[in-house]
């Protein structure tokens, strides 16, 4: 009996020493005060992601003490990062996002099983960027991309082209 009540006795003491966790809230909004639904929220260091909800409300519950990078990320918005403290209460943390463009990267279609970039590709490649498109104006893709090496157009009828590329056409043309 002894030995079961010291037995109980040291796993009380043992919890006592974890430190207590927090929980993390808050709610993600737009400059207009309104809710963000769907931004990217993650915890840094510890590796965990979630989504804020329809009101913009956002939550990490069972976090230790200790100092952690937020991240919070939203298609169309500046992604922000903030670098927080948690201590031995819960914390709520509200954030308000700044609108912004997306620049994505160039997209480049290749036969090669492996991603490449413009730089080491096996193969020669043009771009054709969007000043190209601005000062050309053609009203079809086909006549848009003859201007590029190695593109022509076949036109079969007014407003249809389709591009040529070194020989090669319909079904061996991905067009993205």
């Amino acid at each position: 009996m002894h030995s079961i009540m010291l037995a109980l006795a040291l796993v009380a003491g043992a919890s006592s020493s974890v430190p207590p966790a927090a929980t993390i809230q808050g709610i993600v909004m737009g400059r207009d005060s309104t809710p963000l639904a769907g931004a990217r929220v993650s915890l840094v260091e510890t590796g965990r992601i979630t989504t804020t909800d329809s009101k913009g409300h956002y939550e990490f519950a069972g976090v230790a003490r200790g100092a952690y990078g937020l991240s919070f990320a939203l298609v169309g918005y500046a992604p922000q990062v903030f670098r927080i403290r948690i201590e031995d209460r819960d914390m709520t943390f509200d954030v308000t996002l700044e609108q912004s463009l997306v620049e994505l990267p160039d997209v480049q279609v290749t036969a090669s099983p492996l991603a490449t970039t413009a730089l080491n590709s096996p193969q020669p490649t043009s771009v054709l960027g969007s000043a190209d498109l601005a000062s050309t104006g053609a009203p079809t893709l086909g006549e848009t991309a003859s201007t590029l090496p190695g593109v022509r157009s076949v036109s079969t009828g007014a407003g249809i082209g389709k591009p040529v590329i070194r020989g090669l056409t319909s079904n061996r043309v991905l067009v993205l």
